[in-house]
């Protein structure tokens, strides 16, 4: 950072040691130190960032030419426009018109329910249902009769 040779350090030594004197020179110098390391961090720090900057930007323009070059513009605009009428949808709970008209069967448009009305509350009863039990099953094709042997080659226990 700074071209400063052993001639220099010395000198600078001895003028430091003449004006501030042995007791406040060592304070002055871990000063002096602190401020030079905080000086090259934040140095790193801004290089550090703008190099990280143009290389975003970089890829930002390899990515831009090779959608120009596969001609996939088109379908980012598209995909923009979706985004901002998906916005527009979330933001305003409505859907705004579309560009192009498509196929498709518009949503049912339901009544307003009225403030202190209870959908649930109104509805009618359910019929009562049939408390008979169930005596018997009627017998079907797949269920063994005592002639018939099982699965296992035994006949079923009578």
């Amino acid at each position: 950072m700074f071209d400063i040779g052993m001639f220099e350090m010395l000198l600078l030594l001895i003028v430091g040691l003449v004006v501030l004197g042995p007791e406040r020179l060592p304070e002055a110098a871990r000063l002096i130190g602190a401020w030079i390391s905080k000086t090259k961090r934040t140095f790193i720090d801004i290089r550090t960032g703008v190099e990280h900057e143009v290389k975003a930007h970089e890829l930002r323009t390899r990515i831009k030419g090779e959608l120009e070059k596969a001609g996939l513009n088109d379908i980012q605009e598209k995909l923009t426009e979706q985004e901002s009428l998906l916005r527009e949808e979330l933001l305003h709970g409505k859907r705004p018109p579309r560009k192009t008209p498509q196929q498709h069967t518009p949503a049912p448009e339901y009544p307003e329910i009225p403030e202190g009305h209870d959908p649930i509350a109104s509805a009618p009863e359910p019929a009562p249902v049939a408390s008979e039990p169930v005596t018997s099953v009627p017998q079907t094709a797949e269920q063994p009769t005592s002639d018939h042997k099982t699965e296992q080659g035994h006949k079923p226990h009578e």
